[in-house]
């Protein structure tokens, strides 16, 4: 890989800080999630929101945790920022938007979800929320809709993935992963999570009852 274009001599220019890479750009963590938050000049409205408030937490968690504490520096700020749009633009819909809230999957065993959006009478939408995404945890994912759908009832609960850098799965696999997964959106190719956006949109206005 070519040397990073955010380095200022030693310097990384985002963290203000000697860079830990400076032989080897395409071990570092930040610059595999930063080069897709660094410009939102192009990007559609929600996608361009949801970077605006994810960059700089990202950042500075990125400066207090350094080498440690992975999912603080990137998972959390990426959460947070998320369930903050959705709440923003869902509430007026009477909906009620909770991170990491605790799902029974079969009995006794739960699972921790990203993202509940919930309306009484309506399905329970259910966000996974992933940094990146490969086979092994786009399986991992399947397991816990399959789990839920079939315990709580296919009707009623949407599940859903949000990644943040692109996807290296099959599309092939997205596809046969229906009905249980309902969709995988992202803030750096297409289906974009303002594609998401439009479907959460329709599915919490008036007339999508579920009884």
């Amino acid at each position: 890989m070519d040397s990073c274009v955010y380095l200022r001599g030693k310097l990384c220019y985002p963290l203000n800080r000697e860079c830990l890479f400076l032989n080897a750009p395409e071990n570092c963590g930040f610059l595999a999630h930063y080069i897709h938050l660094d410009s939102i000049t192009n990007d559609l409205p929600i996608t361009a929101e949801v970077k605006k408030i994810l960059t700089p937490r990202m950042i500075e968690n990125w400066k207090i945790y350094r080498g440690g504490g992975a999912r603080h520096m990137t998972a959390r700020p990426f959460e947070d920022s998320v369930s903050k749009v959705l709440e923003s633009r869902l509430s007026p819909l009477g909906v009620k938007v909770r991170t990491r809230k605790m799902i029974e999957i079969v009995p006794g065993v739960r699972t921790i979800m990203d993202i509940s959006i919930e309306k009484p009478d309506y399905p329970t939408s259910l966000i996974s929320l992933k940094t990146w995404i490969g086979d092994g945890e786009f399986r991992n994912c399947f397991g816990n809709a399959y789990f839920i759908k079939s315990m709580h009832g296919r009707m009623k609960i949407r599940f859903y993935i949000v990644v943040l850098i692109p996807t290296q799965i099959s599309r092939e696999l997205v596809k046969m992963a229906k009905p249980f997964i309902e969709g995988l959106y992202s803030l750096s190719e297409e289906p974009y999570i303002d594609d998401l956006f439009v479907i959460l949109e329709g599915l919490y206005d008036k007339g999508n009852e579920v009884r």
